[in-house]
């Protein structure tokens, strides 16, 4: 189940545009952790799944790219193998993407050579957690794009002020695509985006845009609600408590859906 979940809801989940700026419990308590061990496993895979999603799709600038699977983007090229009736996805429709109202495209591919893409991480890509899932992304992106893409990163950058220098100094070096990857980069990320709209910046998690700056996230609330199925299944009480980091948008999406995956199993369920 672990594999499925992680194609689906990191691949169909977040799909970002780059040419154009996401069980049923079992009655024992094993099986339940069990299901609880693998949701949970599935939902850490979705930030590596979707930030790769996103990358591959920028090298489509200049030509052809897909994401295979239960979600791809293609060019109009593909739209004649699409089934009768069903709109294939091209370079100005793509899957699962929703473009601001007075969006305009942003071409961020180098005018000669591969391009050259930057994630920016909060912690070490060693942490076994949220920078190593993102920094595997980054590898399947080289692995897949070859020679097509140069990658780098920066991890351990402190949430402040501070981001807008180590993205600036990223500009500077010839990256035309940058990620960020957690909430308090945000501002930061908007703030530099606005000074070089030739440069394409992808954001997870957070809420702001610009005409060349996009959100991406995977559907992580379609395991947190797996989760709170077993969860409620397994409570005797239907007391349950969830510990929420920080009451950002991705984090209240995560606990909505575990309690509604909760009551799902019992309708008295209550969380804390």
């Amino acid at each position: 189940m672990t594999s499925t979940l992680q194609r689906t809801i990191g691949r169909l989940g977040v799909v970002v545009a780059m040419t154009l700026t996401a069980a049923s419990c079992s009655k024992d308590s094993a099986d339940t952790t069990a299901a609880v061990a693998e949701t949970v496993a599935a939902r850490e895979a979705v930030a590596a799944d979707t930030t790769a999603a996103a990358a591959v799709e920028t090298a489509a600038a200049v030509e052809t790219a897909s994401v295979a699977e239960t979600a791809s983007v293609e060019t109009s090229a593909a739209a004649a193998a699409a089934p009768a009736g069903v709109m294939a996805p091209t370079v100005d429709k793509i899957a699962n993407f929703t473009a601001n109202a007075d969006a305009k495209a942003v071409n961020c591919a180098p005018k000669s050579g591969p391009l050259k893409a930057a994630w920016v991480y909060v912690g070490p890509i060693n942490d076994g957690g949220w920078t190593t899932a993102h920094d595997n992304g980054r590898v399947f992106v080289e692995k897949t794009l070859g020679d097509k893409v140069v990658t780098t990163y920066k991890e351990n950058v402190p949430e402040g002020p501070q981001v807008a220098q180590v993205v600036e100094d990223l500009i500077k070096d010839g990256n035309t695509m940058i990620f960020g990857t957690s909430f308090g980069f945000q501002d930061s990320f908007l703030d530099v985006a606005t000074k070089h709209p030739d440069v394409c910046f992808e954001f997870a998690t957070g809420y702001k845009t610009s005409n060349n700056m996009s959100q991406y996230y995977g559907a992580g609330e379609d395991t947190d609600y797996l989760a709170g199925i077993a969860a409620g299944a397994a409570s005797k009480t239907g007391k349950l408590g969830f510990v929420a980091p920080f009451p950002i948008p991705e984090v209240i999406r995560e606990v909505n859906a575990w309690t509604l995956g909760a009551r799902a199993a019992n309708p008295a369920a209550t969380v804390q």
